[in-house]
C-alpha cells in the first residue's frame, strides 16, 4: 500500500499559497508501508504530512519552533537543541532547512545552522535511515 492512498486532495493542497501540494505529492510517492516505522519531521508543523501521519496513528515526531496552538502533539523546540534517545527510520524536512539560523525564523543568526541541522538529523537517524528534504525553487 502506498502512503498516498492515505491523503485526500484537500490534504495535499496548501490553502494559503499552494506550494506545498507539489512537495507533499513528491514525498508521498517515496514512501510505502514496508520498512518505515518511525518518522522525524523537521519544521513541519504547518505541513499536512506530519498531521495526517499522526492522525492515522503512525509513529511521527514533529519538531518546530512555531507550532499552531491546536497542535499539542508537535514538539515546540529549536531543532538544533532537540534531544531524544529515540532514533528514526526516516527524517523529512519539507522546505525547512533553509530557514535555520535566519533571524526571521529563529531568535539568532547563524549562517551555518542548516549544516549543523543536517548533521543533527544524521545523528538522530538509525543506521541506514534516510533523510528526504526539499528546498523551495522559484520567485521569493
Amino acid at each position: 500500500m502506498n502512503f498516498s492512498s492515505l491523503f485526500s486532495e484537500k490534504d495535499v493542497v496548501n490553502p494559503n499559497d499552494g506550494t506545498r501540494d507539489i512537495e507533499l505529492e513528491f514525498f508521498l510517492r517515496l514512501f510505502d508501508e514496508d520498512g518505515e516505522s518511525s518518522f522525524l519531521d523537521i519544521g513541519g508543523a504547518e505541513s499536512a504530512f506530519g498531521r495526517i501521519l499522526h492522525e492515522k496513528g503512525y509513529d511521527i515526531t514533529v519538531v518546530d519552533l512555531h507550532p499552531k496552538p491546536t497542535e499539542m502533539w508537535v514538539t515546540k523546540e529549536d531543532f538544533l537543541t532537540f534531544e531524544t534517545e529515540k532514533r528514526f527510520d526516516v527524517a523529512v524536512a519539507i522546505s525547512s532547512l533553509e530557514h535555520f539560523g535566519l533571524p526571521i525564523y529563529t531568535p539568532y543568526f547563524n549562517p551555518f545552522a542548516d549544516v549543523i541541522a543536517t548533521y543533527h538529523i544524521w545523528q538522530l537517524l538509525k543506521p541506514a535511515g534516510r533523510l528526504y528534504l526539499s528546498i523551495p525553487i522559484g520567485r521569493s
